[in-house]
């Protein structure tokens, strides 16, 4: 089931002559911006955002990049949290069984694949959920979900020796547009724990 919203905005004749010119392209240009501050916000998941503008996935997050919308932000001590999560160092699929949990877990906010993701873990006994989407998160957290992101993953593979640098590749995926503070405290934080300066 679905709701039409309308958006009327009065605007003086000089305004609208210059900045909406074709009403289409303006409506679609709204509703854009309206979906990806939802994304900024984590009012949606990004999959949802995605879903809502008719957009892949992956095309998605190039028109966050592009717009500079941050779909990660870490959480009060995150870190501490993420490099307790135990792993298994392999990843697996396995079909939900419970139903009646996907209907409990389901959320307007979340795609039906971010909805099956939470699921699969609280099923498997809480394995760990990997996501750096700030609506994703959110359900992780509120069902006590362990749970690890791009920066966590990669701060655990130079604790374990596993690559030689971490700042050189968070760099690059700020380089790609991967939403991280090089001024900030996530950013600040992991480097200081493998002992690297910003």
């Amino acid at each position: 089931m679905s709701k039409a919203v309308r958006l009327e905005w009065e605007l003086p004749d000089a305004l609208y002559d210059a900045v909406i010119g074709d009403e289409q392209k303006a409506a679609d240009e709204a509703k854009q911006a309206l979906v990806l501050d939802w994304v900024r916000l984590g009012r949606v998941s990004v999959r949802r955002g995605a879903e809502l503008l008719g957009l892949g996935y992956r095309s998605f997050l190039e028109v966050l990049a592009a717009h500079r919308v941050p779909i990660c932000e870490y959480e009060e001590g995150w870190l501490d949290s993420e490099l307790e999560v135990p792993g298994s160092n392999r990843a697996r699929l396995s079909p939900i069984g419970d139903q009646t949990l996907l209907a409990r877990l389901r959320r307007p906010t979340l795609s039906p694949a971010d909805t099956e993701v939470v699921a699969c873990a609280i099923e498997n006994g809480h394995a760990t959920v990997i996501t750096d989407d700030r609506a994703v998160r959110r359900v992780c957290l509120e069902e006590h979900l362990p749970l690890t992101g791009t920066v966590g993953l990669l701060v655990r593979a130079r604790l374990d020796g596993k690559i030689d640098a971490l700042k050189p590749l968070l760099d690059q995926l700020i380089a790609a547009g991967f939403r991280l503070d090089p001024a900030g405290s996530a950013y600040r934080d992991a480097l200081a724990r493998v002992g690297e300066q910003p």
